[in-house]
């Protein structure tokens, strides 16, 4: 069983309750059988008496048919539901997918993150291309980037794309990157993963076309709330998205969080552009895969590991890796800017 605690969730033994749910035929038929006539893969959120309720969780769980497009969620409060199962459960919590016949549970200890990759992973994602999309629609929704005091709180201190984008973790790239643009002669910009455009309006754009591009359709309203600037423009990507032409393409804090194989796409078009600048979380020694680093399972479209592309699958050379950041972060990674100067294809 778990208790859900702040993002954290405790769990025990996992097992399936064969039956439907033992004798109690008023759950049987006032609960899951209602529940289920619908059509869609069902979870069911047990709360014990002794749940501590969470707006993190209640959010999460209000939003999973987000990313499982179809899924069913229901939340059963024990502490007004009597019965032998809730009396089984005790003080504890439990949440569980029921498949017509059975209820399978639950059995992590863990991040509430690896509940949702087991929920995505027990009925299968729809194989449409499109869960980045989904995943990082829910990110910014919940706000799940932006440190807890920043919630609701519009100052320069706080950002919706996390930390890594407020104006006092970004005073050097900013002015670095401004005279980048202003000294190379930079007339056009192509940013993939733009966010909400926090870190980007404080650069000196004045000369040069802006296009912003990201997955997140909500990011991109919040970003085009940001500016009235006739040269800066915003697009939602597309599955595979082939981005237009510039002399400047920027990726900041972005391929960090994608599978390989997304990172393919977008590295495969760097014949586009004359200069590239791209930052990421760099960790010495440390290979590049699809393996979320804080929750040690397969990296979702918006989860978190280090990346560097000079190593493979990218390798990458970067004409100069200035220390723009300071940041402490996770597991002493550092935060790295390779700026290339891309060679003219053939």
């Amino acid at each position: 069983m778990f208790v859900f605690v702040n993002v954290l969730v405790t769990i025990g033994v996992c097992f399936t309750y064969k039956g439907v749910l033992g004798n109690d035929q008023a759950l049987t038929n006032d609960l899951l059988t209602s529940y289920t006539s619908d059509i869609g893969p069902h979870f069911i959120r047990f709360d014990g008496e002794g749940i501590r309720r969470d707006t993190y969780v209640d959010s999460f769980w209000e939003t999973v048919h987000e990313r499982i497009p179809g899924a069913i969620t229901r939340i059963v409060s024990c502490s007004l539901f009597v019965s032998e199962f809730c009396s089984f459960l005790s003080s504890t919590s439990g949440a569980a997918y029921w498949n017509g016949e059975s209820l399978q549970w639950f059995n992590e200890f863990k991040h509430i993150n690896v509940l949702m990759y087991w929920m995505e992973h027990i009925v299968g994602l729809p194989n449409d291309g499109r869960q980045s999309h989904r995943n990082f629609d829910r990110i910014y929704k919940q706000n799940l980037w932006q440190h807890r005091n920043c919630h609701n709180n519009s100052s320069e201190s706080c950002s919706l794309s996390g930390t890594g984008s407020t104006l006092k973790e970004n005073s050097a790239y900013i002015w670095t990157l401004s005279g980048m643009i202003s000294d190379l002669g930079i007339r056009s910009i192509v940013e993939v993963g733009c966010g909400v455009f926090d870190v980007m309006k404080h650069v000196d754009l004045s000369g040069a076309t802006y296009h912003g591009w990201d997955v997140s359709e909500v990011a991109i309203e919040h970003a085009r709330r940001q500016t009235i600037s006739s040269n800066v423009t915003f697009s939602v990507s597309g599955i595979e998205q082939q981005y237009g032409f510039a002399d400047l393409l920027i990726l900041k804090d972005v391929l960090q969080h994608l599978p390989i194989q997304e990172i393919k796409v977008i590295l495969s078009q760097l014949h586009k552009y004359k200069y590239a600048v791209i930052t990421n979380d760099v960790l010495k020694n440390q290979s590049n895969v699809d393996i979320d680093a804080m929750l040690n399972i397969p990296l979702s479209p918006g989860g978190y590991r280090s990346l560097d592309v000079q190593q493979s699958p990218f390798n990458l050379i970067c004409n100069y890796s200035p220390k723009l950041h300071d940041t402490k972060l996770y597991k002493g990674a550092e935060k790295i800017t390779c700026i290339i100067a891309v060679e003219p294809s053939s």
